[in-house]
């Protein structure tokens, strides 16, 4: 029987490129930086646990909006929804809003120091722009 490597010895699997390397990121998303992003894509919409388990996996939506709060000083507005679920009785949950331009940019520049810490760079000033656009209108701000 013949003795063969599993790994050819002549071929690396290493990356030679090393500028192309730097731009990789480093880790997938940091959870606050999606959470963060997240709240900003829906704008004035918000944001309630349902439809963040949808959007990006987590189920204490409560807890990273705490985080964000306690941790990083952003100001929510809070308003309790209410939830048919299938069996035809009542849950409420709470809709997360930031609650001000100011607080809006506080996620952007979560964001973006989340995407500094993966070697990405900070989000282009067009999308940030987009994703402030709507907290801009509601304060009167333009």
């Amino acid at each position: 029987m013949k003795n063969v490597d599993a790994t050819p010895t002549n071929q690396s699997s290493a990356k030679t490129d090393t500028d192309s390397l730097s731009q990789q990121p480093k880790r997938a998303p940091y959870k606050i930086e999606m959470c963060s992003l997240e709240l900003l894509r829906r704008g004035l919409d918000g944001l309630v646990e349902l439809e963040a388990l949808t959007a990006f996996g987590t189920t204490c939506l409560h807890s990273d909006i705490s985080t964000l709060s306690n941790k990083q000083g952003v100001i929510f507005k809070r308003k309790p929804e209410p939830h048919q679920h299938k069996y035809g009785g009542t849950v409420t949950f709470t809709r997360y809003t930031p609650a001000s331009l100011a607080d809006a940019q506080k996620l952007l520049a979560i964001a973006n120091r989340c995407r500094i810490k993966r070697r990405l760079q900070p989000l282009p000033e067009q999308q940030a722009n987009k994703l402030l656009e709507p907290f801009k209108a509601d304060s009167g701000d333009r």
